[in-house]
Formats: structure tokens, sequence, C-alpha cells
């Protein structure tokens, strides 16, 4: 069973993920090898605070991966 501390974790992995199938559909890529998919992750995980609060358990965490997972569709 998870620990409550650690439920900021699906909310991270979900943001990645979901970010990554984001940027592909955005670019029309064929595969996930494009170099923009890998460029719009690296430029999204250096935002400030991307990482640094990523472990917290803010509402901010669920409310991006909710928005990332709402414009992927």
């Amino acid at each position: 069973m998870m620990q409550p501390e650690h439920g900021h974790a699906i909310f991270f992995c979900f943001e990645f993920i979901f970010f990554v199938l984001l940027a592909r559909r955005f670019f029309s890529a064929d595969s996930f090898s494009d170099y923009r998919i890998w460029i719009a992750l690296a430029l999204f995980a250096s935002a400030p605070g991307i990482l640094r609060h990523s472990y917290d358990m803010f509402t901010d965490t669920a409310l991006i991966a909710g928005t990332i997972i709402g414009l992927y569709g």
C-alpha cells in the first residue's frame, strides 16, 4: 500500500509522462526520438519550482498535472 507521503510521486509521474505525450502531439512527431520533445521537456523541467516543489504535496503539483492531462485530451 502506498504511503501518504508518497502521493506526490503519482502527480510527478503524470506531469512528465503526459507532458512528453503532449509535446509529441503538438510537434506532430512520429517517434519519441524527436529532439523537439526532449527540448520542450528540458525547458519545462527547468522552470522555477517544477523540480524543487514536485516532492511537496502542494495543490499546485496536482493542478499542473491536471492541466497537462486536460491539454493532452
